[in-house]
């Protein structure tokens, strides 16, 4: 909300004005909707209890949700903006290794939620903002303004 703000007021009633904007509601909402999902994940995980562990149990569970994002965007895709797809495809060899490390990521997440509350692990998992931001300046050279970090 604060970074919804149009003017540099950061006041309660500047950042109540940028909730009327799309770009916070379609935040919140995506927000609310991420966090559904992992209590959602972490009941697919627990419901596989015949699973020898719970790493195997979460391992499929992602395995799964994988399959049904890539088949969803493929058709979205497809549909909406076919030049993108075919760009997609031309880039495997950049996207490959991007996209291994954010599975693996995505294994120790689930993991995590299927042995713990997925409040709890995502409340820690708060600490990847501070990986985010130092990789940001560090790595990218970015700005950060006095408000972004709050």
């Amino acid at each position: 909300m604060v970074l919804s703000a149009k003017d540099k007021d950061t006041g309660i009633l500047a950042n109540l004005k940028a909730l009327k904007q799309p770009a916070a509601l379609y935040g919140l909402a995506s927000g609310g909707l991420f966090g559904i999902s992992g209590v959602m994940y972490r009941g697919a995980s627990l419901s596989l209890d015949g699973a020898p562990s719970v790493f195997l149990a979460a391992s499929l569970t992602l395995a799964i949700v994988l399959i049904w994002q890539t088949a969803l965007m493929t058709i979205w895709f497809a549909f909406r903006d076919r030049q993108a797809l075919v760009a997609v495809f031309k880039a495997w060899k950049l996207a490959l290794p991007i996209g291994i490390t954010g599975m693996i990521a995505s294994v120790g997440w689930f993991t995590a939620m299927a042995m713990y509350n997925a409040a709890y692990v995502r409340a820690l998992g708060q600490v990847e903002l501070l990986f985010t931001l130092a990789a940001s300046v560090l790595f990218f050279g970015e700005k950060v303004t006095r408000r972004e970090p709050a």
